[in-house]
This record gives C-alpha cells, structure tokens and sequence, in this order.
C-alpha cells in the first residue's frame, strides 16, 4: 500500500519514535491530542530532534494561530471555528449506481503473503498486467489465466525497501514495449540521475524498458534515474503517449507533515514534477509543477481534445481532481502549475486554499487565479480520520450518464463529478454500489477491511477497481435509473 498517507490523531501518551519516519534530522508532527485532551490538529506542533547519542526529546510548542492572519494572536477555540469554516463542500449524495462484477484475484506474493501492495493494473493488448509493488509482474490473459511476468529477484538495482521496489508499469501504444519505475539504493553504471536538491536522497527511481512480446519480458534497458528521499511522497503516476514519449509524475517526496516547501515550484528540480521522458535518449522536460502525489495518470479524449487527469492527494485539507489540455500540457514553453508547493508569493496551494506552513488552511484561494490550473474537483476529509485520494479512470464502455470515477483509499468511498468545460471546483457525488444480485454492497465490506481500491481498464476499455486487501478484480458498470427502477 505504497505511498499512503497518515493522517491520524495520535495521543502523546502511547507515541512509539520506532515508528516515526524522519526525513531529515528535524521534523516536526502534527494531529496530537494533548494530555489535557485538547485537539492540537491545528494548534501544536511536535518536534522530534535526534542527537548523537540516539535519545529523543519531544517538545510541545501550543501555537494559537489565527487562520486570518498566521500569527499567533488569535484564540483555540476562534482557531478551531475557522479551520472548520475553510475545508470543501461536504460530497453530495446521488442516485447514481455500479454493478460490481468479479472478475479474478491477483496473486500474493511469497513478501507479504497476507496482503496484495498493488497499484493500478494496466491493459496492454488483450492481456492486463497486475504490479505487485513488492516487486512483482503478473500477466492475466484473456481467460483470466495468471502468469509471472517479472519476480523480485530479477529487479535491477540493491537493496531498498520491499514494499516499494516497483512503483509503476506502463506499455507503450503498440504493446511491444512496457516501462517500468523501480526503487532501488543503487543506479546503472554509467546512467544520468537527476539529483534530489534536498539534500538527504536515500533512493533512486529509475526507469527501465522492456521489450514485451506478448508472454515474456526481455532485454531490460535503464532510460533515467531520480533521486528521491524513500521516505517521501513518491507519486509514480505514469502513461506514454502516442508519439512514444512517456509522461512520470515524481513527489514531492516530502514527509506527510511538510508544505512541500520550495521544490515543488522550482523549476529546476524534478521533485512534485510531471515530466516528459525521451524514452530514446533519457532526456526529461518539466512539464507541471507543483504536484504533490500523483499516482496515475490517465488521459482522455474529448470532444475539445486529449486531456489528461489525475488524482493528487492532500495532506488535511483537500484532496484533488485535477485535468490539464494534453496540448497545453506538452507546449514547454510555459510550466503548467497546480499549486502544491511555496511559490515564490509565499503561498501554498492545497486544493482552493492557501495554506501555511502547518497545512492548515488560511483563507480560499480565488476561482480563477491567474498563473495556476485550479481543480476540477475538491473533496476533504467527509468524517473519516484517514484520507488519501486514489484513481481516476473514465469509460465510455462502461460509465453512460457519469464521466469519471475517483474516490479515497482508506474508506473505500467512490466518488464522480458531472463533468463540465465551464469552470472548477466542480460539486463531487458520492456512487452507489451493487452486487451481482443488485444489492447494496461497499468495497469496504467486499474487501474484509481497508480496501485501498486502485482503478484501471480492463483491455476492452471497461472499467476495473482492484481492492489490494485481498488482491480481487472488479468490473464496474454504471446502471442506470429509469423511473425509480433499476435496469
């Protein structure tokens, strides 16, 4: 379950530092609840210092922040009232339904064999291939029959964390070639690495080709490295487009706490970046910035051209649907921007908000802004203490009345918009599923627990969703409401 977010409120009394991923030797966690049982989600920060002899000290700064002004003459209660005030509307209810079709489930590997860390599956001619992110490919061919395409073992590069030694895959339009993003602590001999201007990069994210004849991969060839922090927002959204050059979402990869600080808006570095890779050469353009976490890419076709979308997740305050015109996208003589980030007029942008350095929300961000790509759509926390947007996928084959589908990886929830060319910020609804039987049914409750749904298209172009917890396929099919009935 690569690259989820925590989002927690932890109390200080039973806080394990085992636990506690520091990115740098001083960082600072937010979403505690004190002793004297005040919510500090937008009033304390912890700061954790490691020293030389490996002791910890933990230090409590209450910090009553205005959400008017950032500073810090405002009360907690005046806090907490603003803080309530600034998140997106609440997703609306609708009568829009899925039916929800079986369709296989995906092997577990011999590295987590109580669960499936997958991301999204991808179609390539009529087989799908599933990525398992521990470090596996599987090939599932027209009549659902599973084959391993690629095993742990044969992933290039060191040591580095299994969870993640796979980020992404995806072919090329012709089927013949698949590009796969692995971690690893080392690089190729001799291969460029973009370097992380962070400071403290601990991984590399390097992109292979492969050649793909329909049954077996071969011929690995490494195209470009990224230095990453591997503790940080890895994103990986990934997709190659018809001239062959291939389009990589990289995080921020900041710890979960951060505002992302400069780097997402430098236009020199490749950290919060979509990138144009030459697949050819190695040679990579930035193309976006200020992208916090995107982990798939999707584009599609309209009646006013190719556009792509993605998901990019939030940290506490808005969690993002976000399209761009391929067009505009590909023209580098402009940067597309999305927001995440300190731009150079100090501000971040997290969904329609500016926020501070805390990632609390300050005041709304006005429609329209001039120099950024606002969201097509917003969504925040909706009750639930975990958040982490996941998706998109859109199908003309199997959506009729809706677009898209987009949705949060802790609860399972689904989500659409009635998709419009006018403007941003869209109203978000929440979808409807059912079983074969056409009874209500959640992915929450088909998954046994936490589902972390991943959306994709099955080779005919239909929808899918794979539930990582526990591994099964789903086809997904929109049916429609006709005078109170369901047909």
């Amino acid at each position: 379950m690569a690259d989820h977010e925590s989002k927690s409120t932890m109390s200080i009394d039973n806080i394990d530092v085992r636990d506690i991923v520091r990115p740098s030797p001083l960082t600072f966690y937010r979403g505690l609840t004190l002793r004297n049982g005040l919510e500090s989600d937008s009033t304390a920060t912890v700061f954790l210092r490691r020293g030389l002899s490996g002791s910890v000290w933990i230090t409590l700064f209450a910090l009553l922040v205005s959400c008017t002004t950032g500073e810090g003459s405002g009360s907690l209660a005046n806090a907490d009232q603003s803080s309530e005030a600034l998140k997106p509307t609440t997703v609306s209810a609708s009568n829009i339904y899925i039916q929800l079709t079986h369709s296989g489930t995906m092997p577990s590997s011999s590295v987590w064999s109580s669960r499936i860390n997958a991301t999204s599956p991808v179609a390539v001619g009529d087989d799908l291939i599933l990525i398992d992110q521990a470090g596996f490919l599987y090939r599932r061919d027209a009549n659902g029959a599973i084959n391993t395409l690629l095993r742990l073992e044969d992933v290039p590069g060191g040591p580095s964390r299994a969870t993640e030694r796979i980020i992404n895959a995806a072919p090329n339009r012709a089927g013949d070639s698949l590009y796969v993003i692995f971690t690893s602590s080392t690089t190729p001999q001799g291969m460029p690495v973009a370097v992380s201007p962070r400071g403290h990069g601990s991984s590399y994210q390097v992109v292979y080709s492969y050649d793909f004849d329909g049954m077996s991969l071969s011929d690995p060839r490494p195209i470009r490295a990224f230095e990453l922090n591997s503790n940080g927002h890895k994103g990986g959204g990934i997709v190659v487009l018809e001239d062959g050059s291939i389009l990589l979402a990289i995080g921020d990869t900041a710890s979960p706490v951060e505002d992302g600080g400069e780097f997402p808006q430098d236009d020199t570095s490749h950290l919060g970046k979509i990138v144009l890779i030459d697949p050819q050469t190695g040679d990579w353009t930035i193309v976006a910035k200020g992208v916090r976490n995107a982990q798939r890419l999707e584009v599609r076709q309209l009646d006013e051209g190719a556009h792509l979308y993605f998901v990019d997740i939030g940290r506490d305050v808005a969690e993002e649907l976000n399209r761009v015109e391929l067009s505009a996208l590909l023209d580098t003589t402009t940067i597309e921007n999305f927001g995440w980030g300190r731009n150079v007029d100090g501000r971040v942008r997290e969904g329609m908000f500016y926020i501070d350095i805390e990632v609390n929300a300050v005041s709304e961000v006005p429609v329209g802004e001039a120099g950024f790509i606002q969201p097509l759509a917003q969504w925040g926390r909706e009750n639930q203490t975990h958040v982490a947007g996941t998706g998109p996928v859109s199908s003309s084959v199997s959506l009729r009345t809706i677009d898209i589908l987009f949705g949060d990886l802790i609860s399972g929830a689904v989500y659409t918009v009635r998709d419009t060319m006018d403007g941003t910020a869209i109203d978000v609804l929440r979808v409807n599923f059912l079983d074969d039987a056409l009874k209500a049914t959640r992915l929450k409750e088909l998954s046994g627990g936490r589902p972390d749904p991943r959306f994709f298209k099955f080779p005919d172009g239909s929808a899918g969703v794979l539930l990582e917890n526990g591994g099964d396929l789903y086809r997904m099919e929109e049916v429609v409401s006709d005078a109170g009935g369901l047909r």
